[in-house]
């Protein structure tokens, strides 16, 4: 019998499943294009980076509004009324999650991933909003909860998701997992001095696959 100590670490989940109809996450993002794809059109920038790394990167950069909007939650309601900082929230959210695709970043991600992380944002939230309850802004500190809460379990994105939805697709000409993770190619690729010939093909893929269901 193994002592406790002698266990092996339990088993980790793969960072991503690849299937006919694209790429799943550990978290659940869906990407349109393949492993086989990718490996095809991006192998010499996949040599230098693991295809989990570019993945995680744009799974986290895609938790960036959310994140966003979570971390400076207690800044607008330090500095505004709390019916004007939930509109500046709101603000925010949209405006990242209108903006953000555009500006995938690696330091950026890296620093989204540690934020995102729940205990962090709970961390972060008890003491601002200690401190917006010593200074007597009991109204702020609720109105802070109550965003926070939304923001958290997703209720933000299935509100405000149809109309940023067509707003994304007028901006942006392939699904929104697939644009960052096309971002973060182009980036690693620009880093290792690797030329992506094939980047156009692995684009078209994803915008059929995206199509497709779209018009059956």
């Amino acid at each position: 019998m193994p002592l406790p100590w002698s266990r092996r670490p339990a088993h980790r989940p793969p960072p991503y499943l690849d299937t006919p109809a694209g790429i799943l996450s550990g978290g659940g993002v869906h990407f349109r294009t393949t492993e086989a794809s990718l490996e095809q059109y991006a192998g010499p920038l996949l040599a230098k980076e693991t295809l989990a790394t570019f993945i995680r990167r744009a799974e986290a950069w895609l938790e960036a509004p959310r994140t966003l909007a979570i971390v400076t939650l207690p800044l607008w309601l330090a500095v505004l009324p709390w019916p004007v900082a939930l509109l500046a929230i709101a603000a925010t959210y949209v405006l990242a999650a209108l903006a953000l695709p555009a500006a995938a970043s690696r330091a950026g991600a890296a620093v989204v991933r540690v934020l995102a992380n729940p205990g962090v944002q709970a961390v972060w939230l008890l003491v601002a909003l200690t401190a917006l309850a010593f200074w007597g802004q009991s109204a702020a500190v609720w109105a802070g909860l109550g965003a926070f809460v939304v923001l958290r379990v997703g209720l933000a994105e299935r509100l405000a998701g149809p109309l940023l939805a067509k707003a994304q697709a007028r901006l942006y000409p392939l699904p929104l997992p697939d644009q960052v993770l096309r971002a973060f190619l182009v980036r690693g690729a620009l880093r290792h001095g690797v030329s992506l010939p094939g980047l156009d093909e692995i684009e078209a893929s994803a915008r059929r696959a995206w199509q497709r269901p779209r018009s059956s």
